[in-house]
């Protein structure tokens, strides 16, 4: 991500990637969401999970830009049984449908 959408001399924060990613793609970003949520038939095991190499991310936003995501978010949510979709999930799916517009391909 750090190669691809953040380089350069005038870098974007995560939070703006984000709000810019849903204003500009906003259906892709939502099927996106609908993608990865689980099926709620899917096993999730109660043991501990190996730990990744990760590197945290915090989104700095508007109250405003919060208002839009959790608008989504209860849009997939309402279509989906009142499924459970957080800001997290519209972030990571905003974050992949930016990668995937700009290396073109399905990630």
């Amino acid at each position: 991500m750090n190669d691809v959408l953040l380089s350069g001399s005038e870098r974007p924060s995560y939070g703006q990637l984000v709000m810019w990613t849903v204003e500009d793609h906003y259906t892709a970003v939502s099927t996106q969401v609908e993608a990865t949520l689980p099926s709620p038939t899917d096993r999730v095991p109660r043991g501990r999970k190996l730990a990744q190499d990760r590197t945290p991310v915090t989104l700095q936003l508007l109250n405003s830009e919060r208002e839009y995501l959790d608008d989504l978010a209860a849009g997939v949510a309402q279509r989906y049984e009142d499924a459970r979709v957080t800001r997290t999930d519209v972030a990571i799916a905003a974050l992949t449908v930016a990668l995937q517009v700009r290396t073109g391909s399905a990630l």
